[in-house]
């Protein structure tokens, strides 16, 4: 017999093939929890983006520091009516996360005609970075904050929430 031919016993110290549900650990995770959870994650990117360009029209018309603080005053609200969301049930909470999505998804058009309207020409390309790299800075100092803080789940989203509603 040749070398093609050979098998070697597998190193796994299970005796069964692997299965794609199981996650680490050998913890099995049904597909509905996933789906449920892909549904939740991605309602607030449905609002996100339909909101994009109603954020620049806003901006344009109404002046960008008035819709940009009713944006985050909305998204706040809805940051802190999350808890009790999710609690009523997932129609409401996928509802919530919607609506919490459409308020965000202002900001980003909101502040680049602030920029424009506020920051001289040969400042814009550096303000704009700093405006964009402080979303990530806030999100990880967001997550590494967040365990500290958190006495439970809910308590993170009233924290951030209240935040949000004092930065108004």
């Amino acid at each position: 017999h040749t070398a093609a031919t050979t098998t070697t016993p597998p190193t796994t110290t299970h005796n069964h093939a692997p299965n794609p549900a199981r996650g680490p650990c050998g913890v099995t995770r049904r597909w509905r929890r996933g789906r449920r959870t892909g549904f939740i994650l991605s309602s607030f990117f449905i609002g996100y983006a339909c909101t994009q360009v109603l954020g620049g029209w806003a901006s344009s018309v109404y002046g960008g520091k008035p819709v940009l603080g009713l944006g985050v005053f909305f998204w706040s609200l809805w940051t802190i009516l999350t808890p009790p969301a999710a609690a009523a049930g997932l129609p409401v909470l996928i509802a919530c996360r919607i609506l919490m999505g459409v308020a965000e998804g202002i900001s980003l058009p909101t502040m680049h005609q602030i920029t424009a309207v506020w920051v001289p020409p040969n400042e814009r390309s550096r303000f704009v970075a700093f405006i964009t790299s402080g979303q990530y800075v806030g999100t990880v100092g967001a997550m590494l904050c967040a365990p500290m803080v958190a006495e439970s789940w809910p308590s993170i989203f009233y924290l951030f929430g209240v935040i949000g509603m004092v930065w108004c």
